[in-house]
């Protein structure tokens, strides 16, 4: 059975993603002559001399060895075996519906890039594109893909990001997004920027929220746990989903810590985690703190009286060790025992 190939499409914030794509665009050095000769004549802005530009014209002339029929022929290594993420859908008319899965097809056979220069994976698109549409669909899937092509270069065209000094800045990080809302502004219209782009711009803008709550050194504990748990509230529910597990048990550690260190008392401790996870979580949470409160106190209580045992003078070691064993094996069960004698190994 052909497994499926999931691509990293997990949103991320600006300074990754753009990072990531400076270093996604480099091109194949066989290839820089084939787009530097149909770029020679398109060099200025004005002009839309882009690499996208060069790359879509170069799969439409190009007369080289490799030729496509379906898109699927030979595929580089990465891609076999695999089923192809993403696809098309139409609606009763025949008109292409715009969804992220496009964009996910597109990402799919990208992430080829480095098997196979960046014209042959295109010209591999538009044969899947024309094998699977036709029309009027097929045309604007086409110019869908030459609009990605473009959003991807203009974003390898900003600058790099600043290494933030005092740690992540979420102020450089907010302007670094309004570049990158700009350029999908003027890339797409306002269906196929929500479609691509939605669901990363709402984990984006959580993401970036969550980091100046957490910075927010005015907050209390409880107010930080209800902001973080008001932010997830706000993101669709599938994207809440997939992080919600993670994100919550990162936010009571450091809401814990902050807790032990600038409060202490338990009520409020119970207020912040029904704040964050709410109040039947809580309440569980409290009981394994209970739990681990009589643990504790059962394991220091053993840990006294097996020192006291092997400061005995009076019995040889042979007896101690016996003594040790039996007694252990008197407070603890046999699981239990397992932890206990690490524990013991660790007090030396």
């Amino acid at each position: 059975m052909p497994r499926t190939r999931y691509l990293i499409a997990a949103p991320v914030t600006a300074f990754v993603l753009m990072t990531a794509l400076v270093t996604w665009w480099q091109m194949p050095a066989e290839e820089q002559q084939h787009v530097a000769a149909l770029t020679a004549a398109n060099q200025s802005k004005e002009n839309s001399g882009t690499i996208a530009s060069a790359i879509i014209a170069a799969s439409k002339t190009s007369n080289g060895n490799q030729q496509f029929i379906t898109g699927l022929e030979n595929l580089p290594a990465s891609l076999q075996d695999t089923d192809v993420d993403g696809g098309f859908q139409l609606d009763a008319d025949g008109n292409l519906i715009i969804t992220n899965r496009i964009r996910q097809l597109f990402d799919y056979f990208l992430s080829a890039q480095g098997e196979e220069s960046l014209p042959t994976i295109v010209q591999r698109l538009r044969a899947y594109i024309h094998n699977t549409l036709s029309g009027d669909a097929a045309a604007e899937a086409e110019q869908l893909l030459e609009s990605y092509l473009g959003y991807l270069d203009d974003v390898a065209a900003l600058d790099a990001p600043a290494t933030p000094v005092n740690g992540i800045d979420p102020t450089q990080l907010r302007a670094q997004k309004e570049q990158l809302e700009a350029i999908r502004a003027g890339r797409f219209d306002a269906v196929a920027n929500d479609a691509f782009f939605a669901e990363e711009e709402a984990y984006d803008h959580y993401t970036l929220s969550r980091l100046e709550v957490m910075q927010n050194e005015d907050l209390s504990a409880e107010e930080r746990a209800s902001q973080l748990a008001a932010l997830e509230n706000q993101l669709p529910a599938e994207l809440q989903e997939s992080i919600r597990d993670i994100t919550r048990y990162q936010d009571l550690q450091t809401l814990t810590q902050q807790w032990q260190e600038t409060d202490g008392n338990p009520a409020n401790l119970q207020q912040m985690r029904e704040n964050l996870v709410g109040r039947e979580a809580a309440e569980r949470l409290a009981k394994l703190d209970q739990e681990r409160a009589q643990w504790q106190q059962r394991v220091d209580s053993w840990l006294r009286e097996r020192e006291a045992i092997l400061a005995n003078t009076g019995i040889s070691e042979a007896d101690k060790e016996r003594q040790i064993d039996a007694v252990r094996s008197k407070l603890f069960n046999e699981q239990e025992q397992i932890r206990v004698k690490s524990l013991e190994q660790a007090s030396f």
